[in-house]
């Protein structure tokens, strides 16, 4: 729940010489004011009998809202639905007047930093205004901030290591040796140790491998190459 509280200028300049003050909980010395006339408790506000402490433009009027908790502040609403319409405000300044030790008198007197006029306060706004514009601002030089130089090294690159290199022998082309006898040269003019051996001794190197098999048969004889050579010369004719 919220209530709204007018002070006036032309009537409450009492009650705006502690509103202005800052030092001062205005909304919550209100609350305790009103719970104190409930519970029907003796509640002092102090209060000294001085002037405004305020420059500047006050208002015809200023609003001032006070909060209430309807579970904590139940009391204090109660005692505020039995006031008779639009009697509200005015109900509530004269709980707050009967609290304050003293009404501060001085608060109604002439006071030269109280502006009630709104077009001075507004002109006197402008000329503050234009002569703080007109005042050349002094340049504020920033010293030079020394800063460690940082010197940015590239990375090196890895090195690789170096591998051996393995030589090889040079392998030189030798040349197959060429078998230079032709089929028509005599045997008298072969090189015994040059030529290839004959077929014949090619084959008689292999033949000592039957001669110890009991199961191979013998070699042939002469007589048996001459029964053979009448046979082929018989069968020609």
């Amino acid at each position: 729940m919220q209530i709204t509280m007018r002070l006036y200028r032309q009537h409450d300049m009492d009650l705006l010489n502690i509103y202005f003050n800052k030092a001062f909980p205005f909304t919550t010395e209100i609350k305790k004011t009103l719970r104190a006339y409930k519970e029907k408790r003796n509640y002092k506000i102090p209060v000294d009998n001085t002037s405004i402490q305020f420059k500047g433009y006050v208002k015809p009027h200023i609003l001032i809202h006070i909060n209430l908790n309807p579970k904590k502040d139940t009391d204090i609403i109660e005692l505020l639905s039995q006031v008779q319409a639009r009697q509200r405000n005015a109900f509530i300044k004269a709980v707050l007047r009967q609290s304050m030790t003293m009404i501060p008198l001085e608060s109604f007197m002439r006071n030269d930093d109280l502006i009630m006029n709104y077009e001075v306060a507004y002109k006197m706004e402008e000329e503050a205004l234009a002569t703080e514009n007109a005042t050349p601002k002094p340049e504020i030089k920033k010293a030079p901030i020394d800063r460690p130089q940082v010197q940015k090294s590239t990375p090196a690159k890895p090195v690789r290591p170096k591998v051996a290199q393995v030589t090889r022998p040079v392998e030189h082309d030798v040349p197959a040796q060429q078998n230079t006898m032709s089929v028509a040269t005599p045997i008298s003019q072969v090189d015994p140790v040059t030529a290839p051996a004959p077929i014949e001794e090619e084959t008689h190197m292999y033949s000592n491998e039957f001669d110890d098999d009991p199961f191979s048969t013998p070699s042939n004889t002469q007589e048996d190459d001459a029964d053979l050579f009448a046979t082929l010369t018989a069968l020609a004719h």
